[in-house]
């Protein structure tokens, strides 16, 4: 099965200086991802948004998504997603730095696509890799 890909972009904001640091200005970081999952709502939740195919992307590099996890600047979400029959589908999304911590109030209750196009509602958000604590 081949899947269409889609470029996407996710934005860092700007980092004021401290006593300690320098100012950093706004990074955009661009990956590849399937394509039609980052539109809409979903975008404004995650802080992720797929590009349009008209603009020329030349000048950007690609950064691989594992690079983009491992330092932090995306985070996986699981959804737990039940249709109007009950059945329940797992989906895994990737959410930006700055979206992570309002996540699951913004998402909970959306309905996504699922099956063959019907719609389900947001069960439950799940991350297994976050830490809480370390009591």
């Amino acid at each position: 099965m081949t899947s269409i890909l889609s470029r996407c972009q996710v934005t860092i904001a700007a980092v004021p200086a401290t006593s300690t640091t320098p100012a950093s200005p706004e990074e955009n970081y661009y990956f590849l991802s399937s394509y039609g999952v980052y539109v809409g709502t979903i975008a404004t939740a995650t802080g992720v948004k797929a590009e349009d195919s008209d603009n020329d992307f030349s000048n950007e590099v690609i950064t691989p998504v594992k690079a983009l996890i491992r330092s932090g600047i995306l985070g996986r979400e699981s959804l737990i997603i039940k249709d109007e029959a009950g059945k329940s589908y797992r989906k895994t999304i990737l959410v930006g730095l700055n979206q992570q911590d309002d996540f699951e109030t913004l998402i909970v209750d959306d309905v996504w696509p699922v099956g063959k196009g019907t719609g389900g509602k947001v069960f439950q958000v799940t991350n297994p890799l976050r830490v809480i604590s370390r009591r």
